[in-house]
């Protein structure tokens, strides 16, 4: 594919629908088993340069920040998968409802630990998080904490604001990044738009990350962060996003 054609992602985007609001995802495996598969192989797409491919990238990228540019709001169901350098494998599923910059509302409804269940987060996108849970599944408890807490970081010591939208944006967004296309993949019936990045903005010990785009939303959806021995350590889906949607105010609170 040369510069001189139409780039494949933009035929679909004209077929992509109107963007209404920001919503952030939620994994579409709620119900998915801890041994799933993390990342199918996409589908065969007519081999490119590797120019082509970087072009055809970057047009992508144009979209999404055209996208990022008009969504305020989302929300949806976002499944995370820690993979430990043992393989070891730890995962949460929450219902999330997001609005910029980074002020987001997490409700755990499936997790490795049980414990974690019912479990509400509210962060304020800057340092506190508030936390609702419940002792012997009846008792509400709340706490407020740092979002550089212990008790909220996870096995790699990454906390809320690490893992955000923000961040992953960054990431995506780097105009000093280096970025190919890899072709279309499916996640939860949605076609998918694979980038393959080389960011300064990723975690440390990253080699690269695979992102990938919803030819819905024309925002990211999926993510695999892989290390330097090219092994994916964290994984994220989201599914049913809707996005630019009206939150009523006690959404971001945990009354």
């Amino acid at each position: 594919m040369g510069h001189s054609e139409v780039p494949r992602v933009l035929k679909v985007a004209r077929q992509w629908m109107g963007l209404g609001a920001v919503a952030i995802a939620a994994l579409a495996g709620c119900g998915a088993p801890p041994d799933a598969p993390l990342k199918p192989d996409p589908t065969p797409v007519p081999v490119a340069t590797p120019d082509a491919r970087e072009a055809t990238a970057r047009d992508v990228l144009a979209v999404v920040q055209q996208a990022v540019d008009h969504t305020q709001t989302w929300t949806g169901s976002a499944r995370t998968d820690n993979i430990a350098p043992d393989g070891d494998r730890d995962y949460n599923v929450v219902t999330l409802c997001y609005k910029r910059p980074g002020i987001c509302a997490a409700t755990v409804t499936a997790s490795r630990d049980s414990r974690k269940v019912g479990t509400r987060m509210v962060y304020d996108g800057n340092r506190t998080v508030a936390i609702k849970t419940y002792l012997f599944g009846f008792f509400p408890v709340r706490a407020t904490l740092d979002v550089q807490d212990d008790r909220l970081l996870d096995g790699y010591k990454r906390s809320l604001r690490d893992t955000s939208t923000e961040q992953l944006l960054g990431v995506l967004l780097d105009p000093q990044a280096q970025c190919v296309d890899r072709g279309i993949y499916q996640v939860a019936g949605e076609n998918v738009e694979l980038l393959d990045l080389r960011s300064s903005h990723s975690w440390k010990e990253v080699s690269h990350e695979v992102i990938g785009i919803s030819h819905r939303t024309r925002l990211p959806i999926l993510r695999d962060v892989y290390d330097q021995r090219d092994k994916v350590v964290f994984h994220m889906e989201i599914t049913g996003m809707k996005t630019n949607v009206s939150f009523p105010p006690r959404e971001f609170t945990n009354e």
